[in-house]
């Protein structure tokens, strides 16, 4: 069969689910997305797809991070912490959270010290987000060494799994 048009948003994003469901219940699918660049091609789509799909997407990437350190390694190595999020994003999902909680304080934010001291923290908007969230006690710097995204990825997992912590 050949295709003669590209795919739709829906079919995108149907593709992308199935995707997640089968690293989440066939954790050894994960093996066969390495070997696919799975986490490039994600990237990718995150980059020049809509928002229905960047959603499915972000789902997908982390079902295929959960029991594979290879794929975390393939994140890590093409920055996509940093191609998923920048500061103001941070801002907004963790102002959309703190507006949602009784107490109104700030989530925990995980970040990479390097991060938190790069050359992007120069820039005035990031240097007064990261002054709010520190001054709230809402900001946690990761040591040199650790990897912050399974730290924040494990954290995100265990509120889904225990929403009452």
């Amino acid at each position: 069969m050949k295709l003669t048009s590209p795919s739709t948003d829906a079919e995108v994003e149907l593709a992308l689910r199935v995707l997640e469901r089968c690293c989440l219940l066939h954790p050894q699918s994960t093996a066969p997305a390495h070997q696919h660049n799975a986490i490039q091609v994600l990237m990718n789509i995150l980059s020049t797809r809509g928002v229905l799909e960047q959603g499915a997407c972000l789902d997908a990437l982390i079902s295929l991070m959960v029991d594979s350190s290879s794929n975390q390694m393939d994140f890590e190595k093409c920055s996509g912490i940093m191609e998923v999020v920048d500061t103001r994003q941070i801002s907004v999902v963790a102002n959309e959270i703190r507006q949602r909680l009784p107490s109104k304080k700030f989530p925990l934010i995980i970040l990479h010290n390097k991060r938190i001291k790069g050359d992007q923290m120069d820039e005035p908007i990031n240097r007064t987000l990261i002054d709010k969230w520190n001054n709230a006690n809402a900001l946690y710097a990761t040591p040199t060494g650790s990897n912050d995204d399974c730290l924040w990825l494990n954290h995100v997992i265990c509120l889904a799994l225990f929403p009452f912590l």
